[in-house]
């Protein structure tokens, strides 16, 4: 998936005259990606932010800067896309109860033009799943599908359950 791609898709759907949105990872949107899409029809994109922690990004291995979650962002709005942006809440053990108020705080000033907040799910095959396991983190033996703004199925020993559901209904209104 890179920029040349992104502008075939684009230049291809063009024509057509459709009103369309999409997922996207911020790192990906550069200033001729999203001119393009915007120019294409593009109304919404959805961007996987997860954490405005550096540290926390690289724990998870989003392999992202911060800086490019502003970047695209800000691309957006000075596009006219609307910008829906997804965080989540305990994705590493190096989440606090600050790291997650702090989160609030930059979206309240960026203003995008929605956020979901959900608490992080170790699906199975994933390293975090594995790491989850080991750790005693799991409430379950074994991945329960929940709805992730509202129930976790994990507990950290300076996160439990009940602080990360609190935390995210608090953050979703």
């Amino acid at each position: 998936w890179g920029e040349r791609r992104a502008l075939e898709i684009a230049e291809g759907i063009g024509p057509l005259k459709l009103e369309w949105g999409c997922l996207a990872r911020a790192d990906r949107l550069s200033e001729p990606v999203v001119k393009a899409f915007a120019e294409s029809g593009c109304r919404y994109i959805d961007i996987g932010v997860e954490s405005f922690n550096q540290a926390i990004l690289d724990d998870i291995q989003k392999d992202i800067k911060v800086e490019s979650i502003y970047k695209a962002i800000e691309l957006l709005k000075r596009y006219k896309i609307t910008c829906k942006i997804n965080v989540l809440v305990g994705a590493s053990p190096l989440e606090t109860e600050e790291t997650i108020r702090e989160n609030i705080r930059i979206v309240k000033k960026i203003k995008p033009d929605s956020v979901m907040y959900g608490i992080t799910n170790p699906f199975p095959g994933t390293q975090f799943h594995e790491e989850a396991k080991r750790e005693g983190w799991m409430l379950y033996d074994e991945y329960k599908p929940v709805d992730v703004q509202k129930e976790c199925i994990i507990s950290y020993p300076h996160l439990p359950r009940e602080k990360l559901e609190k935390l995210t209904r608090q953050a979703n209104l």
